[in-house]
């Protein structure tokens, strides 16, 4: 009976005790069933709760690319342009309204227009080249596609994510289900507004991907292509490079540095060739660069702005402003030289050799790290941003078996609690909290302490250098 019931189980490793334990195939099949399920069941709930919303910033995004794409529009980061593109948009919108079969049941697309009078056009022309592309005309339909396609990506990547983390099926489906879940609510304001940060977690996951694939000949310039290219779609996403290269300066890894930046320019070069020659001209990148820091001076917290720049203004009168990337950049420079420290001690113990899978989990470090940053040190930050988050959420909560040598059960139950104060919405209930003033303490008090938590974890972590004949770094 034993030599039966062994020959019909499978031998899974437990990469914490260098042993192996006996998994009945039937608990497998229940689990990946139970996976499918919950992965279907999140899917569903996220695609179905994207079909309510009007999506003010989708809309803005339609209708500039639509006037781009029709040579309707001047130059559209002037104050008259934006004026005079809501007032066009606005009157469009009332006359597709009357015509429509149920005129007196207001569309998403006059819902949206009512809310966007004039227009606040501060996205790049590489961002509006692309959803002017995918535009048909048609907002309502225009808008279901793109939160669906927006929320397909975004579980893509959460599961891309936790495939170079060592997750399981099971444990993968329970994060899509967390961040996409109304206890997740930069997801739900994600939905409301219609913004890109979905779509930027998927550049972020594909950028990883494409890294990890050690078969393919030029997968660092790819990978650094599709970097430019999500820098250029929303450059808030540019302090992701600056981490990574301080990461690959740090340890040793230039080789790769100096080609992923190749396939960076690339990219960047590639986005703004296309973008240019949509709007008829490079002139549209002179002119949203004018825009930064009239954006950046908008909003306090009272009104929406989460900013850890404005809280410290805010509530505390602390002008923090250039001090806080400094600050964070410090911290990861540490994280890293500590590393490089760890892995030269261990070394000089012969017990140093990193495998594919560690340098997997260093460079998605390095990408949620990045984005994190990219959040905290930004003036200007709606709840929606925090998706970002997500990477360094993932990396933090990842299994036992991506941790080399060490469980550090504080660590990720610390994690899990900063995932659940920037999620903020069993705060909400379990305090009262109005939004959204009184919620950016709690939001920035979790992003803080998950990029401090991520970072000691960095610091202590798998080796990072090739250290030992035969690593797989170059």
């Amino acid at each position: 009976m034993a030599k039966e019931t062994s020959a019909r189980s499978a031998a899974v490793p437990d990469a914490s005790r260098g042993e192996s334990r006996v998994e009945a195939p039937s608990w497998k099949r229940a689990k990946l069933a139970i996976a499918l399920a919950i992965a279907v069941f999140a899917a569903v709930s996220a695609l179905v709760a994207g079909t309510r919303p009007a999506c003010i910033d989708y809309y803005e995004f339609w209708v500039v690319g639509r006037a781009v794409r029709g040579n309707r529009a001047g130059d559209i980061y002037t104050d008259a342009e934006r004026a005079r593109l809501g007032e066009v948009a606005w009157n469009e919108a009332l006359s597709a309204q009357a015509s429509s079969a149920t005129p007196d049941v207001p569309s998403k697309r006059i819902q949206a227009a009512g809310q966007r009078r004039v227009l606040e056009t501060y996205s790049t022309p590489w961002m509006y080249t692309l959803l002017g592309l995918a535009s048909t005309g048609d907002y309502d339909a225009d808008q279901a596609r793109f939160e669906a396609f927006s929320t397909l990506v975004f579980l893509l990547a959460i599961a891309a994510f936790g495939r170079l983390l060592g997750y399981s099926a099971l444990r993968i489906a329970l994060c899509a289900w967390f961040f996409t879940s109304t206890w997740f609510k930069p997801f739900s304001d994600e939905l409301i507004a219609g913004n890109v940060n979905r779509i930027q977690v998927a550049f972020l996951a594909a950028f990883a991907w494409i890294a990890s694939r050690a078969r393919w000949k030029h997968r660092d310039v790819a990978a650094g292509a599709v970097l430019g290219a999500a820098i250029l779609f929303k450059p808030n996403l540019a302090p992701v490079a600056v981490v990574l290269a301080l990461g690959w300066w740090i340890t040793r890894r230039r080789a790769k540095l100096a080609r992923q930046a190749i396939g960076a320019a690339i990219g960047a070069a590639a986005a703004v060739l296309i973008s240019s020659a949509w709007f008829g001209s490079i002139s549209a990148w002179s002119s949203w660069l004018r825009t930064i820091p009239e954006l950046m001076s908008q909003g306090a917290t009272a009104g929406g702005n989460y900013a850890l720049a404005r809280l410290l203004l805010d509530r505390f009168g602390v002008a923090s402003r250039g001090a806080i990337p400094l600050v964070l950049a410090a911290l990861a420079v540490i994280a890293l030289v500590l590393r490089v420290r760890r892995d030269t001690a261990r070394h000089a113990s012969e017990d140093a050799q990193r495998t594919a899978s560690e340098e997997c989990v260093f460079d998605v470090a390095l990408v949620g790290i990045g984005a994190a940053i990219a959040v905290l040190a930004t003036e200007l930050v709606w709840l929606h941003y925090y998706i970002l988050f997500v990477p360094l959420a993932l990396f933090a909560w990842r299994p036992r078996a991506a941790r080399a040598r060490f469980e550090r059960p504080l660590a990720v139950a610390t994690a899990l609690f900063a995932g659940a104060l920037i999620g903020l919405q069993v705060f909400v209930i379990m305090f009262a909290i109005p939004r959204p003033s009184a919620a950016s303490p709690y939001v920035n008090a979790g992003a803080l302490l998950l990029l401090v938590v991520s970072s000691i974890d960095l610091a202590l972590g798998a080796p990072a250098t090739p250290l030992a004949r035969g690593s797989t770094s170059t």
